[in-house]
């Protein structure tokens, strides 16, 4: 009888321990796919913010069209002085 109760307290040990690998199995992969949906948010956002080659041409050719800007003002303006 005796060498039953412990057959019974030993099976009941390994279905705990076997409990907890799978609780600390779920809590993990929970984690890690939180911290990897995280990290995918945060590349999405860095792309959306990085500059193409068709943004930075863009901007050299309104860069281009304010400078010609300014100096027409310039020279203006020195016409003036004189």
């Amino acid at each position: 009888m005796e060498k039953v109760l412990q057959q019974i307290l030993e099976g009941q040990t390994k279905i705990l321990m076997r409990l907890e690998n799978i609780e600390n199995t779920m809590v993990t992969k929970e984690l890690f796919e939180k911290s990897y949906l995280e990290g995918q948010k945060n590349i999405m956002t860095m792309l959306e913010r990085t500059a193409t080659k068709e943004s930075i041409v863009t901007l050299d050719s309104k860069f281009d069209v304010l400078n010609n800007r300014l100096f027409q003002q310039e020279e203006k303006i020195l016409s003036l002085v004189k």
